[in-house]
């Protein structure tokens, strides 16, 4: 399925529990991610769970958004690295927390606090 206007107008659109205004894109089998600019840039939160995408890719400048969810979705590591070599948190992709283990991801620190393993996104700075 492709987004497309149509579809972001039938999506639950709501406000979350962190009162982020969120675009709900779940199980649509979106396999490009394609025509965001549809959304008006209305939302901090747009979950793109369960769907086929593969490449992150294809954002027009969205200010207002602050948080994407990938859940279970086929991403490729090299397109994970690409799309956050410059994020400053992150919540939940698929493998990312091998990627971070291995030291693939530019800008990620490993640190221990209270013996309990973390890892942290930098900006690279």
């Amino acid at each position: 399925m492709k987004i497309t206007a149509d579809l972001i107008l039938q999506c639950s659109q709501y406000t979350n529990a962190v009162k982020d205004r969120e675009l709900d894109l779940r199980g649509y089998k979106i396999s490009v991610i394609e025509n965001m600019g549809a959304t008006l840039d209305q939302f901090d939160t747009i979950d793109l769970s369960d769907n086929d995408i593969r490449k992150i890719e294809g954002f027009p400048l969205l200010k207002r958004l602050k948080c994407l969810i990938f859940n279970n979705n086929r991403i490729c590591i090299a397109a994970i690295k690409a799309a956050i070599a410059n994020a400053t948190s992150l919540d939940e992709v698929q493998r990312l927390e091998m990627l971070l283990k291995a030291g693939q991801v530019p800008g990620s620190e490993r640190r221990n606090n209270n013996d309990q393993e973390e890892m942290e996104i930098t900006n690279g700075k």
